[in-house]
């Protein structure tokens, strides 16, 4: 009330936190009030800085997957068609082992986004919606990456299917029958690559709980080995009785005892 009753002794300052409001469909910012020098009010004002009310407008644009409001405006519309164009450009980058399809994201994304509103400071002001529309992914890229990066690929005559991952080698599962028949230790040596030159992890499941993998299939195989001859160690019951040597007896020997787990599961 103090500005009502004595404006001429009240200052108002912005501070530019610019901000956009989706219900009012407008930018604001804080307006601090003050009584010669003691601050007594704050409101939210609407911005007429238009540059930074546009900036603000395209950051809050560039945080939202999907908009607000109704589904089948035109702007809503451009937003769903982008978001899935990003979702099959994201599975076909980690498909392809790199960055094919760029995906706009933070601020690169407000940027794009800026230079599109054209100075517009809310939603309504927004004159051509399709603009907002990124660019197809290249059809005959796409096919490139699905005919160089298979759903599945052989592996012991069988054909297994290829899982893609971010940040991690493209890998394949061998099935339980083959564990069990032991074909792990037919596995090429020289390992399996996909036409586009990624190499290809082998994933042999133990148990449960238990896998090992690798593309370097003599690491795998000796990984497996170890593992199973642990098993075979822990649940081996019937073990023959060692003796100890007299410790008194100067010419004792210490009996050598021999475990060999690949005689046993015929992995030589």
């Amino acid at each position: 009330w103090l500005a009502e009753v004595m404006p001429q002794l009240c200052s108002s300052e912005r501070l530019g936190d610019h901000q956009y409001d989706p219900y009012q469909d407008r930018v604001v910012e804080t307006s601090v009030i003050r009584f010669d020098t003691r601050e007594i009010a704050r409101e939210m004002v609407e911005s007429v800085d238009r540059p930074a009310a546009t900036a603000a407008l395209a950051r809050w644009l560039a945080d939202r997957q999907i908009l607000p409001g109704d589904a089948e405006a035109p702007l809503a519309k451009a937003w769903a068609a982008n978001l899935a164009r990003d979702r099959e450009a994201e599975a076909l980058n980690i498909r392809a082992g790199k960055v094919v399809f760029p995906i706009l994201s933070g601020s690169a994304k407000a940027e794009w986004i800026r230079e599109r509103l054209a100075g517009s400071t809310c939603l309504a002001e927004i004159a051509e919606p399709e603009a907002f529309r990124q660019e197809a992914l290249a059809a005959d890229l796409i096919d490139l990456i699905r005919k160089e990066n298979p759903e599945s690929i052989e592996v012991l005559g069988r054909e297994l299917t290829v899982e893609y991952r971010e940040r991690c080698l493209a890998r394949v599962i061998l099935s339980d029958d083959l564990v069990e028949a032991r074909a792990w230790t037919e596995l090429a040596d020289e390992g399996y690559v996909l036409p586009s030159g990624q190499p290809v992890e082998v994933v042999v499941r133990l148990n449960y709980y238990t896998t090992r993998g690798s593309a370097d299939i003599p690491k795998l195989k000796g990984m497996v080995r170890e593992y199973l001859s642990e098993r075979l160690w822990d649940e081996w019951t019937q073990r023959p009785e060692v003796f100890l040597p007299d410790p008194k007896d100067e010419g004792a020997e210490i009996p050598k005892i021999y475990f060999d787990s690949n005689l046993i599961w015929n992995f030589a």
